[in-house]
């Protein structure tokens, strides 16, 4: 397993009058979710560069949702190892998608041999 920092992470970034992030400018480890930013650890800084806040957003929530994402993954390919892999043809889909899941985790593990 890679040592990244467990999660979870949330997102963070200049709030407005009414308390929510007006954009998404970091990805904070949250230690507690009513903890105020500056108390949280910055685990990534986003830039706008060229001035995409949409997309700066969507980055934002995809790494902040990695650590939930990664454990799914392993608890999925845990599953399909347990059912075994000598199946029938209806199963061709699972097998599939287990190679597609093992690829992520070996990535996100850093084994990615490309």
């Amino acid at each position: 397993m890679a040592n990244f920092t467990p999660g979870p992470y949330t997102c963070a970034g200049p709030k407005g009058e009414d308390g929510y992030p007006l954009y998404y400018s970091s990805v904070i480890l949250d230690h507690d979710e009513h903890a105020l930013v500056d108390e949280d650890e910055e685990l990534c800084e986003l830039s706008d560069w060229p001035f995409n806040r949409e997309e700066q957003n969507a980055n934002a929530l995809l790494f902040a949702a990695a650590p939930d994402m990664y454990e799914a993954l392993n608890k999925i390919s845990e599953l399909i190892c347990e059912i075994g892999t000598d199946w029938t043809d209806p199963r061709q889909e699972v097998r599939e998608c287990h190679k597609i899941i093992d690829k992520v985790i070996t990535k996100a593990e850093g084994r990615d041999t490309r």
